[in-house]
């Protein structure tokens, strides 16, 4: 089975004009150490043993950073989608950021965030809690957050065709 991370912002970006255009720079791309987070990954992920009947597929975990404005959780998704005809499971990660108001690290212009409240659904999706008052700094709460929210889902677990993908215990 192969393992993929994709980590990417969920904030319209910036720009240096100060326009919202969705095309730019998102400068919470750069606030974490994106090789420290592959390699955390990549030696979590080649300890799970999967059965060889799903031996052929990729799972993609997909992290979005900043995701809603009214969210304060690390929200994750619990199935996730499954493309059967390309072999592969998309499971989800929502890791909030915070505003200027909220915290000293905190995102300035609110008018970024997508989404101004929650959208999703707790039958799919569950919310968990990671204390982000303890960061002093934008950098140490994205490696942290990421780092536990990786080894959070696959502590978890989840099922691919009736399979579970799970770390062992």
């Amino acid at each position: 089975m192969k393992f993929k991370l994709l980590i990417a912002s969920g904030l319209l970006s910036t720009n240096p004009f100060g326009e919202d255009t969705g095309i730019g720079m998102h400068p919470e791309d750069k606030s974490f150490d994106r090789k420290a987070i592959q390699t955390f990954f990549q030696e979590l992920t080649s300890s799970i043993n999967v059965d060889k009947s799903i031996d052929d597929w990729t799972v993609l975990l997909q992290i979005k950073l900043g995701n809603c404005l009214e969210c304060k959780e690390i929200i994750v998704c619990k199935r996730g989608v499954t493309y059967p005809s390309d072999k592969e499971k998309n499971v989800f990660i929502s890791i909030p950021l915070f505003t200027k108001n909220e915290i000293s690290w905190g995102i300035e212009d609110t008018r970024r965030y997508l989404h101004k409240e929650k959208k999703y659904n707790l039958k799919y999706c569950e919310e968990v809690a990671f204390d982000y008052r303890k960061y002093t700094c934008v950098e140490d709460y994205l490696n942290d957050a990421l780092k536990f929210s990786i080894q959070y889902i696959f502590e978890k677990g989840f099922t691919l065709k009736g399979k579970k993908i799970k770390l062992k215990t």
